[in-house]
């Protein structure tokens, strides 16, 4: 693949191209100068991505926010005190962390990329420093419901240190009859739908966060639904 041939993956499901959703994003975070938006940088398994592609991925997310990115440098006084408010008026809108995965194998002409390197020279955050975002790998909503609470009731204190992330995320799979002809159809969604909507149900997930609206929330990752 050429290093700007990059996409977007999920297992062996390829998505969209990436550089079109940073122009995207890019827009929205220039017309809503408010918003706050968290990319995270996963490699999938068993997906070539080379070197070239990492550094010219990284480049293009810098280029293309500059002034806006978190850096390294700002974090700790970011999660000490700032607020939304105050990110907003510094104009810091990008938090984009990479996963250690990143680093492997990560090699351009004669210089080896390491963490700390990515972090200075591209603005970007080392998510196995910043982060907590453990996935629960469960296609049952009550048993993500109890790990996500079991995870910030355990973690949540520590959010002060680092960005603590509740994955309310389905582990994809076929879930009924019309997952499987979708499938079958080469249309199946990333999230399926049956799972999809049993989650986004108002007694399910909204009576969830009602109960629990007091824990210490800090990031809440929502699965997205495909109709």
């Amino acid at each position: 693949r050429a290093r700007s041939d990059i996409s977007i993956w999920h297992g062996s499901m390829e998505g969209q191209p990436f550089l079109p959703i940073l122009q995207q994003i890019d827009q929205f975070v220039t017309d809503h100068p408010r918003e706050i938006i968290c990319i995270n940088l996963v490699p999938e398994y068993g997906v070539s991505f080379t070197g070239d592609q990492k550094y010219h991925l990284l480049k293009r997310i810098h280029d293309t926010f500059e002034g806006r990115l978190v850096k390294s440098t700002e974090v700790e006084a970011l999660l000490a005190s700032w607020t939304l408010a105050e990110m907003a008026k510094k104009g810091k809108q990008i938090l984009v962390f990479f996963h250690p995965r990143f680093c492997r194998n990560f090699k351009v002409g004669s210089q080896d990329w390491i963490p700390d390197e990515l972090e200075a020279e591209f603005d970007v955050l080392n998510g196995d420093v910043w982060k907590r975002d453990p996935w629960f790998n469960t296609r049952d909503p009550g048993t993500l419901f109890q790990n996500v609470l079991r995870d910030i009731q355990t973690h949540g204190q520590k959010k002060r240190h680092q960005f603590h992330c509740s994955q309310v995320v389905l582990t994809p799979g076929l879930g009924g009859l019309a997952d499987v002809v979708k499938s079958a159809a080469g249309t199946n969604p990333l999230r399926p739908i049956s799972l999809s909507q049993h989650l986004y149900k108002e007694q399910c997930l909204n009576n969830f966060l009602r109960k629990n609206s007091d824990e210490q929330w800090n990031m809440f990752l929502l699965d997205f639904v495909d109709f």
